[in-house]
């Protein structure tokens, strides 16, 4: 055990990647700041953005149905 190789790295870089740019469009499209994304890279913060995402107030966007 040791240090992390650069293939580990480069699995670790692309599981944010993947994590983050949905968040970020979602947060956008929902007219929430973008950057908020970012709080997702620490768990527990991230566990708790998605909960206000789920249940907090959206502002209506055009092409909406409802």
């Amino acid at each position: 055990m040791g240090s992390l190789s650069m293939f580990h790295w480069l699995i670790l870089l692309v599981m944010w990647v993947l994590w983050i740019v949905p968040l970020y469009r979602i947060l956008g499209r929902i007219g929430w700041l973008q950057g908020w994304a970012f709080v997702a890279l620490i768990p527990p913060l991230g566990m708790v953005l998605l909960w206000f995402i789920a249940f907090g107030k959206w502002k209506p966007t055009a092409g909406t149905i409802g």
